[in-house]
């Protein structure tokens, strides 16, 4: 029997067009450039990065940017509605895309041919796969699609300090529109459930699974990679209860 909270766990599922319309006003490009500064383009550039896989583009903020840095992006996304909204935002941008819909569980077969520079989850996406069977295998086959030397990029919420503090959205980085309001409506070790309010106009749920600091290092280490560094709001010395967001980079 599937039940509601199955269906809600469906990953991109969880986008529909209403949402994803509401989706650039919640991340604000402009704020969120501001927030992050040069630290993607930084660690690309001293790994000697030319090709890039996204294989979380939402809506194209971070693919958009690193063409506009020079590097040979292709983007990919579960959601084919987030992938229409990339390439919308693209056309404004006047920035052509490689865009291609691809679940996550089957990187391989999309992307079997090909090997890359780097590979970027971002935006808080890896947590939208509740199964640890699946958070492994796609971990895994991020690190085949890897060229030796090669980089994945990885961010999370910093879900530790939300399941033992609570949480209260800072508007200052990944998602730092503030016309929409953040709160958690639902907090366990297997299920948050995050509300975004939009002023005077209604709201949309997010439920994804909140997965540890340690948690997440522990799957880039036993996928293989060599080197991994833990960053806390881009910076390798943070305060793990006040940080916002995490950001992984591992070498292959």
């Amino acid at each position: 029997m599937i039940t509601k909270t199955d269906q809600l766990r469906k990953g991109w599922r969880q986008y529909p067009s209403n949402t994803v319309a509401r989706w650039d006003d919640f991340v604000n490009w402009e704020k969120r450039q501001q927030g992050e500064g040069a630290f993607f383009v930084d660690v690309l550039r001293r790994n000697n990065v030319k090709t890039v896989l996204d294989i979380a583009c939402g809506t194209g903020y971070d693919s958009i940017r690193l063409v506009k840095e020079g590097f040979t992006v292709t983007s990919s996304d579960g959601s084919a509605e987030m992938l229409a909204q990339a390439r919308a935002n693209a056309r404004k941008e006047r920035i052509s895309l490689n865009l291609i819909q691809s679940d996550w569980r089957n990187l391989i077969d999309t992307f079997k041919s090909e090997q890359f520079d780097a590979i970027i989850c971002l935006g808080n996406s890896f947590t939208h796969l509740f199964s640890e069977k699946d958070r492994q295998s796609v971990m895994n086959q991020i690190y085949y699609l890897l060229k030796k030397g090669g980089v994945l990029i990885i961010d999370q919420r910093n879900y530790d300090s939300i399941l033992k503090y609570g949480y209260s959205s800072k508007h200052k980085y990944v998602y730092c529109g503030n016309t929409i309001d953040v709160s958690v409506v639902h907090k366990d070790e297997q299920l948050i459930t995050f509300r975004y309010t939009k002023q005077g106009n209604g709201y949309f749920e997010l439920n994804l699974y909140p997965i540890k600091v340690g948690e997440m290092t522990k799957l880039i280490k036993q996928a293989g990679y060599e080197q991994v560094t833990t960053y806390g709001d881009f910076e390798k010395e943070f305060n793990p209860r006040s940080t916002d967001f995490i950001q992984h980079v591992a070498v292959k």
